[in-house]
């Protein structure tokens, strides 16, 4: 098996960093009485903290430091890229509060 293979599917610009892609997601908020389920379409090359802001607007969530985002069972990091995650059309996004409980 050829290993340039696992590569051949990723974008590269001329600088040979991934390029963006959009992708359409599902975004569920687990916050508040009523889950809720939106589609959403975003670019890869999206920070988390920018998504956090959009669905913070979207979901009425007065602070995104009161909330985290989980991709496929892992927490993200409000400095990090979509692009780290891998996402595909289709996957989920979840809207977690933040725990209190020390």
């Amino acid at each position: 098996m050829n290993e340039d293979r696992e590569f051949e599917e990723l974008d590269f610009d001329d600088e040979g960093t991934v390029e963006a892609k959009k992708v359409s997601v599902f975004v569920e908020s687990t916050i508040g009485p009523n889950q809720r389920k939106e589609k959403l379409v975003v670019s890869t090359d999206a920070s988390i903290a920018e998504i956090k802001a959009t669905l913070s607007n979207l979901f009425g969530l007065p602070d995104t430091r009161n909330f985290h985002l989980a991709i496929s069972g892992r927490i993200c990091d409000d400095d990090d890229l979509l692009v780290n995650y891998d996402l595909e059309d289709g996957d989920v996004i979840l809207v977690i509060p933040i725990s209190t409980a020390g």
